[in-house]
């Protein structure tokens, strides 16, 4: 794709495009938070389907385990220490449109 012809500067046009970009984001992005909003599963629209995941967590060593995770390993430490320096981060729902397809999704139980 390129960009239109004009007697207009690029500098310009580059800051009307990106000012589009940014207010179809906005829009975007409270669109997926009301598709969010209605909690995991499959929904229809007449052209797109949407699919919702379920919220989580995404766990990670911090730098103390990390360095001693081969030790840990061989030495069978409790798991109170790993967990003391386990790093726990909330993980928001995906929310993910495709074109419809004409297959019906069944809603998860």
């Amino acid at each position: 794709m390129t960009a239109p012809t004009t007697n207009r500067d690029p500098v310009d046009l580059l800051g009307e495009v990106k000012a589009q970009i940014a207010a179809l984001e906005a829009v975007e992005k409270d669109l997926r938070d009301q598709i969010e909003s209605r909690g995991p599963g499959a929904y229809e629209g007449e052209l797109f389907r949407a699919t919702v995941s379920k919220p989580g967590e995404r766990k990670s060593p911090d730098a103390v385990l990390k360095a001693r995770i081969e030790e840990l390993i061989a030495e069978h430490i409790s798991t109170r220490f790993v967990k003391a320096h386990t790093n726990v981060t909330p993980v928001r729902p995906t929310v993910k449109v495709v074109a419809r397809t004409g297959v019906r999704v069944m809603e998860p139980a």
